[in-house]
């Protein structure tokens, strides 16, 4: 069964209803081995807080999402540090694909779980809706679930069987 690597655009479908959250509510529930970075916890920290400021949600809401997002980072995902090496990824993947240093960083991230070699893709999948990250991603021979496209389940199913 392969890993899941949740960027902040999937992962964000966790705490705000929206399309594609069943996918990621059933990734939650299952035993599969969620991923993440620091950069994602910052994006969901800074969201929850413009959400408080634009009045989108209370002070009693901003504190129930913030312990929401912080337990999860605390016990369900296993969280990646931004290293000097998956800086210098990064890098590549702006420099290559002129990817926004945040995406980079994204997918620089997921490739360093479990790194492909010259004979093995990414075995990380990643679970984005960043359409142009999962195109590079899978340029990169790693494959890439959008929860919000229509085959999500069914591909959901066929990666935790093989």
């Amino acid at each position: 069964m392969p890993a899941f690597y949740l960027d902040s655009s999937g992962l964000a479908k966790r705490y705000k209803p929206e399309k594609g959250s069943d996918i990621v509510h059933e990734l939650f529930q299952g035993t599969d081995s969620l991923i993440t970075s620091y950069l994602t916890l910052l994006d969901m920290l800074a969201v929850a807080r413009r959400l408080l400021g634009g009045g989108q949600i209370t002070r009693e809401a901003y504190d129930l999402l913030t312990n929401d997002i912080l337990e999860d980072f605390s016990s369900s995902l296993q969280v990646e540090s931004i290293t000097g090496g998956i800086m210098g990824v990064a890098a590549q993947l702006s420099r290559q694909y002129g990817l926004e240093g945040s995406d980079s960083i994204q997918l620089a991230t997921a490739l360093s779980v479990q790194p492909p070699t010259a004979d093995q893709p990414p075995q990380c999948v990643l679970v984005s809706s960043d359409r142009r990250m999962g195109n590079v991603y899978s340029a990169l021979g790693g494959q890439a679930l959008d929860p919000e496209d229509a085959g999500a389940r069914e591909l959901l199913g066929k990666l935790r069987v093989s």
